[in-house]
């Protein structure tokens, strides 16, 4: 793989370093504050910067308008995870109540845990891994509750369930790609026994 030759500029810079840097890092002097917003939008960082970098700060380095841009998206997708909070909050409830547990994974593990902060992470909709004899189980209980079929199954992963309120929800049965021990792929009951949850 030979990458043709490429010299980001101060724009790219600013969008990488505060998306990705030490929080104190040097940022180079900007000629096209416009280029700063459109770099962070083509590579899905305006509320990763957002997140990190305090408003003043941001204000400092950046025009007003391209300030607001980002801050902008990071409240809507911060509204956003609130509502798939409270599809989580449903689904788990309604899991509890048959007997069956779930496991957050990616966006909804994240958050859960503190590892990512409300708004500074895309997510689509929530994902949770089922031991697989009660995905099927779960996936009736949420039809049942007014969840539909959004699309169409995976080997991995059942058809998501939609609430036209508050988005969707994918109901995993292992994690492909993912060994714990000598057998992938992943289930529920392999994170349990290995002490992983």
């Amino acid at each position: 793989f030979r990458p043709p030759p490429f010299e980001p500029g101060a724009d790219l810079v600013w969008a990488l370093t505060r998306a990705f840097g030490p929080e104190r890092a040097p940022t180079p002097e900007l000629e096209r504050h416009e280029r700063v917003a459109a770099w962070a939008a083509a590579l899905g960082l305006r509320e990763r910067i957002a997140s990190r970098v305090e408003r003043a700060v941001a204000e400092s380095e950046l025009p007003a308008s391209v300030v607001e841009a980002l801050w902008r998206s990071k409240d809507a997708l911060a509204a956003r995870a609130l509502l798939l909070q409270r599809l989580l909050d449903r689904v788990a409830s309604m899991a509890l109540e048959r007997g069956i547990r779930v496991i957050a994974l990616k966006g909804a593990a994240l958050l859960e845990t503190g590892y990512a902060p409300w708004g500074g992470r895309p997510m689509l909709d929530v994902d949770l891994l089922v031991d697989t004899d009660r995905a099927e189980d779960l996936a009736c209980t949420l039809e049942s509750a007014g969840l539909a079929p959004a699309a169409d199954a995976e080997p991995h992963v059942l058809p998501p369930m939609a609430d036209p309120r508050l988005g969707e929800v994918e109901l995993h049965r292992h994690i492909p790609g993912l060994a714990v021990g000598t057998r992938p792929p992943t289930t529920a009951a392999d994170l349990r026994d290995a002490d992983l949850l």
